[in-house]
């Protein structure tokens, strides 16, 4: 890299090359950015990565399946292009029980119902229907994975209409259900479609899986649901797996960056800010400067603290940045944090917010204590 690369003042540094951290540097450049991201670690991937613990075999060593990635974002940054291959897990699930029996779940409703018939032809009966009221649930739910909530001000109005009309085609009854669903536990909602303790076991594992609760934890319901929102290449609620391991998905992300521009750094070191000014230097390892106003943390809250190397007043932001112009400040104008006519003395550090242009992105935003 050359000097005037590394003197260069960027638009963004993204901190943390996560699958997360990845996609927003790919869109992010995408947009005509000027972005680089600096990973501690010398692969890339965070939680989606592929190592080889042992030598000769490479295994996923965080994540395994992938689901939830949106088709949207697989469409819009070219994925396939870069690599990103994938199949379809089959079956779902397997359970054994004492007796010698066994339910096997498939992911397609007729062959699942006549599996569960096996145990209980009412429960066969209420799976069909109770996969079709997931359907429509997980459908409204996905619509609403886009939508950035909007500001609590007039200004926002034309937001507010757009998010109306998203909700437009739901229901008393729809709204009702999802509030339902995020706050009751998912041993009482199976309790309410099925009889047989083996079915409702079954399907309880997806209430927690990837979650810190139980089957009778409040709001593992809407666990379960989220699984239904996943979707592999036009498969409602079907994981996937990953040519490569789930280091494809990452490198696929990283590769796309690349290609719309990103410059992306590994074994980065631990970065940390150095100096507070309108465009911060950020140090990562051993590595030349990155200089940018806007930091995006991509990392653990303690992380995010050491980047300023000292002590820190934060605040979360539950709303983004209304401007451009508050973002580079660093916070919202008129607050206790940003009052009217001061600025704070460093780069904006956060994992959201507004970027430079208007790009909104949300997150925790810190400055000097």
């Amino acid at each position: 890299m050359s000097m005037s690369q590394a003197g260069r003042v960027r638009d963004v540094v993204v901190v943390g090359g996560g699958h997360n951290g990845l996609a927003c540097a790919a869109y992010l450049a995408k947009a005509g950015l000027d972005v680089v991201v600096a990973e501690r670690r010398e692969v890339l991937g965070g939680a989606a990565v592929t190592e080889e613990p042992w030598p000769g075999y490479r295994v996923s060593s965080a994540s395994y399946v992938v689901s939830l990635l949106p088709p949207r974002i697989v469409r819009e940054l070219d994925l396939h292009r870069h690599g990103y291959r994938l199949s379809i897990v089959t079956p779902d699930y397997f359970v054994p029980f004492p007796d010698g029996s066994g339910l096997t779940l498939w992911g397609d409703t007729a062959r699942d119902a006549a599996e569960i018939a096996k145990f209980s032809t009412a429960d066969a009966d209420s799976y069909t229907e109770f996969d079709r009221y997931f359907g429509r649930v997980a459908h409204l739910l996905r619509d609403l994975l886009f939508v950035v909530p909007p500001n609590l001000s007039l200004g926002d109005l034309p937001r507010w209409a757009a998010v109306g009309a998203r909700l437009r085609g739901w229901t008393g009854r729809d709204v009702a259900e999802a509030v339902r669903l995020f706050t009751m536990s998912a041993a009482d909602f199976l309790d309410e479609w099925f009889g047989d303790d083996r079915v409702k076991g079954a399907l309880a594992t997806q209430a927690i899986i990837g979650a810190w609760c139980g089957p009778m934890s409040p709001g593992s319901a809407y666990v379960l649901v989220h699984h239904w929102i996943g979707e592999v290449d036009g498969h409602d609620g079907a994981w996937g797996w990953v040519d490569g391991g789930m280091g494809g998905v990452s490198q696929a992300l990283a590769g796309a960056a690349r290609a719309a521009g990103a410059e992306i750094r590994t074994d980065a070191g631990q970065p940390q800010t150095t100096r507070f000014s309108a465009a911060g230097t950020l140090l990562a390892g051993d590595m030349p400067a990155a200089r940018s106003s806007t930091v995006i943390a991509e990392t653990k809250m303690n992380v995010r603290r050491e980047l300023h190397g000292s002590p820190l007043r934060s605040w979360r932001s539950s709303r983004p940045a209304h401007s451009s112009d508050s973002a580079r400040r660093g916070g919202h104008p008129g607050t206790r944090e940003n009052p009217p006519g001061r600025e704070p003395d460093g780069p904006r550090i956060a994992g959201g917010g507004q970027l430079p242009g208007g790009r909104r992105i949300h997150a925790h935003q810190y400055r000097r204590a």
